[in-house]
């Protein structure tokens, strides 16, 4: 868990799912989900 300015968040969360992907999940200052965004880094270009 990091400090997130962006999408007016205050936490950013790194999630791996059970297939092994990632997602990053960002939360406000009440711990409640602001976004959701799919993780580029180490992504399957084939996907």
């Amino acid at each position: 868990m990091e400090r997130d300015s962006g999408n007016g968040a205050t936490w950013e969360v790194e999630v791996t799912k059970p297939d092994g992907s990632t997602v990053d999940v960002r939360l406000d200052d009440s711990y409640k989900l602001v976004v959701e965004e799919g993780d580029s880094e180490g992504a399957d270009a084939t996907e």
